[in-house]
């Protein structure tokens, strides 16, 4: 049965045999129902059947489609011909609705801006539908005739609006159908008015809106219908159980008092009312947890004293650029968070970021330093950020009150003065970083910048401290360090060895105290290693302290498993293994099995099982409810 035959016989199918046959699918309103669906889906497959088995004809039509499959970024000719290839003929279809949108926006691209929005909805209580409903039908048994009923009075409606100029007239016009979820049609239509009837002031709206109940005696159907339909309530004193009703008031405000005249916002009200960008508004939303507030009282005395300058020089409304010095251990993060906190407490903006991205995530809105100036990934000595002086982001940069730079050392130098120019022209002063309150932070002794096949001057020369704005920084030093608090000989060894002031070999080898290593004399220097770290493992595999306070640090992926097999072994019950839930994407038709996906290990990449026994300590790495770096413990 065709398309136009099936909509036929659906329309007259009661007038030949609903006063004979009792069962006619008319009076079965649930299968009347599932019988237009599914011969709508027949003939929507019927369609794509066609297509899919006349795509040669539609490749050599549409040459769009080879266009499309590169922009997809299918780059080997081979492969395009085998794509197919759904036409904007087919309704719903990608290439169907991109067409569509592009019909409407060259509309307002010609006549310009839509002028009125107009929402029409399908009213069930309509005589059109009324009347012919069958006894015992409701109209959400019968969406054919709620359609049909429905497009017949937007039809009039759209020529009275379009032909006859109710509302002027109309040089371009856009609509869309839809369909809510308990049946009931209704749609939104777009109208670009001539510019000789546009709405120009109150008088121009007061044409088309009336907020009031018309003279029964002049109008009595309007006059009915406005009663019916756009009255609100009775609520308020006269019904207090209206749903409306909330701790004694109408939540939508009524009564609202009377007014003889439709208002248009005034054009200079509207330019004293400025939004906040959503930039901004993301930066003063972030959430400040009391505890952070609260590490003010944990502060050390080089913590302390670096605090206090810092605030100092805020509360002076000074500018300045710091750097906070220190061997990892000695609380830079935490000091930093302690800032962030108390600065926006106070109401400030403190915009946080960081060289690497690891190193960004430990600060509470923190990005990298890259992703939030728009800094060049190559700059060179005239480099800029690339921002607008117009944008949010730079009106971001002017309210900010301090900016915190954590891992500057790793940063090129170019990349810094950079963001200096960037903030000259934005702030539009000409002292250094536009007279912001900049905070670097970071270690000399770790990681320095990243110089491809360069050699140690080209390193060097990198540095930060090498730039001509390192005068200007005044360093501020963390020396205590609060990861060895119980261990200050190794904490000293560490910054003897990170100051280059321990004794060290050729090619700049650093020897190893023969009290700190285990020497290797064969496979069994692993167990002297493990019984090192994990003394007496078996008597205290139960101990969730003893676990977490350890651990075997090792740089390859292997030597982390081999090690793991190890000491799991020496825990006691049954070990069991653990795989991975594996799955391919948009693999509909299920062809990877898991047990192929859990073969697969590649590199960087977690392993796809592991080894667990009763009370084994495992470290969860996730982005999701537990924090990254929680150790659980396996129960049973």
């Amino acid at each position: 049965m065709g398309q136009r035959l099936h909509a036929v016989n659906i329309m007259h199918t009661s007038v030949r045999f609903a006063t004979t046959l009792r069962h006619c699918y008319y009076m079965e309103d649930v299968f009347l129902q599932q019988y237009a669906v599914d011969n709508y889906v027949k003939m929507e497959s019927h369609k794509l059947r066609w297509i899919r088995q006349n795509q040669l004809a539609i490749w050599a039509e549409q040459y769009q489609g080879l266009q499309d499959a590169f922009q997809a970024g299918e780059n080997e000719a081979d492969n395009v011909g085998r794509r197919t290839i759904l036409p904007s003929s087919f309704v719903g279809s990608p290439r169907d609705m991109v067409q569509r949108f592009q019909d409407a926006m060259s509309l307002v691209q010609k006549f310009g801006k839509p002028d009125l929005f107009i929402t029409m909805t399908c009213n069930p209580g309509w005589d059109e539908i009324r009347n012919e409903l069958l006894p015992g039908q409701i109209a959400q048994d019968r969406p054919d005739l709620l359609t049909r009923v429905f497009k017949s009075k937007f039809e009039q409606f759209k020529h009275d609006v379009v032909n006859i100029g109710v509302f002027g007239t109309v040089i371009a016009y856009v609509y869309v159908f839809e369909f809510q979820k308990r049946g009931l049609p209704h749609v939104h239509m777009l109208l670009i008015i001539d510019e000789n009837d546009k709405l120009r002031n109150p008088d121009d709206y007061d044409q088309i809106v009336r907020a009031e109940i018309p003279a029964k005696e002049e109008q009595p159907q309007l006059h009915c219908a406005v009663l019916k339909h756009m009255i609100h309530g009775p609520c308020g004193i006269q019904n207090p159980r209206s749903p409306c009703m909330k701790n004694g008031k109408c939540k939508k405000g009524y009564p609202k008092p009377f007014s003889l005249e439709t208002y248009q916002v005034a054009t200079a009200a509207s330019e004293q009312i400025s939004a906040i960008p959503r930039i901004i508004q993301d930066e003063i939303n972030i959430p400040v947890v009391d505890e952070e507030i609260n590490f003010l009282d944990k502060l050390n005395h080089d913590q302390r004293v670096a605090y206090n300058t810092i605030m100092g020089v805020i509360e002076r409304k000074e500018s300045m650029i710091f750097f906070v010095d220190g061997p990892g251990g000695t609380g830079k993060t935490f000091l930093y968070r302690t800032l962030l906190a108390n600065l926006r407490k106070l109401g400030h903006i403190a915009i946080a970021t960081a060289t690497s991205g690891i190193a960004a995530t430990l600060l509470p809105g923190g990005r990298t330093a890259h992703s939030r100036f728009k800094i060049p990934l190559t700059p060179d000595a005239s480099s800029t950020c690339s921002i607008s002086i117009q944008s949010d982001l730079a009106e971001l940069i002017r309210r900010a009150t301090v900016v915190v730079w954590d891992e500057a050392p790793m940063v090129n130098r170019r990349a810094v003065e950079a963001f200096d120019r960037t903030l000259k022209d934005i702030m539009e002063v000409d002292s250094p970083f536009g007279g912001k309150v900049v905070i670097f932070g970071g270690d000399f002794r770790q990681v320095l910048p990243v110089v491809p096949n360069g050699t140690r001057s080209e390193m060097i020369d990198a540095c930060i401290v090498k730039s001509p704005l390192w005068r200007y920084v005044k360093v501020l030093h963390l020396k205590y360090n609060m990861r060895t608090i119980n261990d200050e000989h190794f904490a000293e060894y560490v910054r003897r060895i990170g100051d280059g002031n321990e004794p060290f070999t050729k090619d700049d080898l650093v020897k190893v105290p023969s009290s700190m290593a285990i020497q290797w004399e064969g496979e069994h220097s692993v167990y002297n290693l493990i019984e090192e770290v994990f003394p007496d493992l078996h008597n205290h595999a139960s101990d969730a302290k003893y676990m977490v306070d350890r651990a075997l640090l090792t740089p390859i992926n292997d030597d982390v498993d081999k090690l793991n097999a190890k000491i799991i072994s020496q825990f006691p019950g049954e070990e069991v293994t653990l795989h991975s839930f594996d799955e391919v994407e948009e693999d509909t038709q299920h062809l990877y099995q898991q047990e192929f996906l859990n073969s697969i290990s590649p590199r960087r990449f977690t392993a796809t099982y592991i080894k667990v026994e009763k009370r084994c300590p495992n470290n969860v790495v996730t982005k999701y409810r537990s924090k990254s770096g929680t150790y659980v413990m396996e129960q049973d």
